[in-house]
Formats: structure tokens, C-alpha cells, sequence
């Protein structure tokens, strides 16, 4: 365990109701390849504050391997929340063709 995920865990075992300390483990456990930890404190970030934005689009990466309807969905939140961003429209076309691919005999 590094030093980094060792203060994040101890943060949001203080506070479990503290968004942020979820959101920033699961930017952690996603940049080191634990999409199933990862998953784990995004999802609870976004049961502790819905709106938040970066959270939905950052989920739909270790989501979206095994389950692009979700990733989409998350990226269509990110989208409507922050029309302005075009990262997010750009995610939400790519799971589109993603899902279509899927479909395509």
C-alpha cells in the first residue's frame, strides 16, 4: 500500500460521508489498475454527492469494458450536468459507437 492510498483510506474511514476522500481513492485505484476499487469509491462518491461530474465520466472508463450501456448513461450525466465540456459529449458519442458495435451481427 502506498503512502498516498494509506491517508486516502485513513480519510475516508474518519469521514465516511466525505466525497472527496472516495473521489480521490478511486482516481488512485483507477490510475494503478484496481477497476474493481476503483469502482467501488466512485460509486460511493456519487451516492455521497450525485451531481458530481467528474465522478460520473470517471467511472464510465472501468465501467466500460463490461458494461458500455452503463458507461454511457454515466457519460450522458456528465454531459447534462456540464454541457459545456466537450470531453463529456465526446465520451457519450464514443460509448454510442461502442454499444453499436456490440450490436452489429
Amino acid at each position: 500500500m502506498t503512502r498516498a492510498e494509506s491517508t486516502l483510506r485513513r480519510a475516508a474511514a474518519a469521514d465516511p460521508t466525505e466525497p472527496a476522500a472516495h473521489f480521490n481513492l478511486g482516481l488512485l485505484f483507477a490510475g494503478t489498475g484496481n477497476t474493481e476499487e476503483a469502482q467501488q469509491d466512485l460509486r460511493k462518491t456519487l451516492d455521497l454527492d450525485p451531481p458530481n461530474v467528474a465522478a460520473a465520466y470517471d467511472l464510465a472508463a472501468p465501467v466500460g469494458k463490461g458494461n458500455p450501456q452503463e458507461a454511457l448513461a454515466l457519460c450522458q450525466k456528465a454531459a447534462e450536468l456540464k454541457p459545456g465540456n466537450p470531453k463529456y459529449g465526446r465520451a457519450v458519442e464514443y460509448y454510442r459507437e461502442q454499444l453499436n458495435e456490440s450490436c452489429k451481427p
